[in-house]
């Protein structure tokens, strides 16, 4: 698992929504990538993100001068998979999966089409493709494998009759849930502190819907759907 100290205490990022400032601590910004979560290649523009932001913690010495003048209403943690270690979120349910992809340079291939014969072949930009993904319940690390570079090396010969090249390959861990319900809501002992997470494989789609739900929630008071509510955790998450 990655250190929640790197995420929690590093990266603050600061939203004005609607005259409530919200501090979102993590590495899925949901609510200020919002358009690019609906286009079908968001998981690789926020993994572009994470990346970036990452060479910077690794980069860059940041004091807590920094941010030690910021107040909020609110904290809400959209943490991904550190969701697991999260001090006040650690008893949930979680059940991380990992996945992999490559991407495909293919040059005679239509890019108006998604190809599917168990995984799915998937127009990202220009002539590049992405093919995934897997599901594993067992794992070690976030890393990419050889095991899955030669099942796609494979999947490609057996089903392309045009030449293509495997130009990169991605893993990482999905904050998947036992049930497949997010965990969307506020701490019942911590009333000002929140989660937005366990959106697992359909992220991409769920996150614009329940990012949308959790800010009516703190303006207007609207219940958020009870099958995602953090809230049906409630006598777990108020253990001490």
């Amino acid at each position: 698992m990655k250190s929640i100290l790197s995420i929690y205490d590093l990266l603050p990022i600061v939203l004005l929504v609607v005259q409530t400032l919200i501090i979102v601590i993590g590495t899925v910004y949901v609510l200020r990538y919002l358009k690019i979560l609906q286009t079908p290649y968001a998981g690789m523009e926020i993994r572009k993100v994470v990346l970036a932001a990452s060479m910077l913690l690794s980069t860059l010495i940041i004091s807590f001068a920094d941010v030690e003048a910021l107040s909020a209403s609110y904290i809400i943690y959209c943490d991904g998979i550190a969701g697991a270690e999260n001090p006040y979120f650690n008893n949930l349910p979680f059940a991380p999966n990992k996945g992999e992809a490559v991407l495909v340079e293919i040059n005679d291939l239509p890019t108006n089409h998604i190809y599917k014969k168990g995984f799915s072949l998937v127009p990202w930009k220009d002539n590049i493709f992405w093919l995934g993904s897997n599901y594993l319940w067992e794992f070690e690390n976030d890393s990419p494998t050889p095991g899955y570079y030669r099942f796609a090396e494979n999947w490609l010969r057996q089903n392309l009759k045009v030449p293509f090249t495997i130009i990169d390959h991605l893993a990482g861990i999905r904050p998947a849930t036992l049930e497949r319900r997010p965990f969307v809501g506020f701490h019942p002992l911590h009333p000002r502190v929140g989660i937005f997470n366990g959106m697992g494989a359909k992220g991409c789609s769920l996150a614009p819907f329940f990012a949308n739900q959790f800010v009516n929630s703190i303006k207007t008071g609207t219940p958020i759907y009870k099958e995602s509510d953090v809230k049906r955790f409630t006598r777990v998450l108020s253990r001490t």
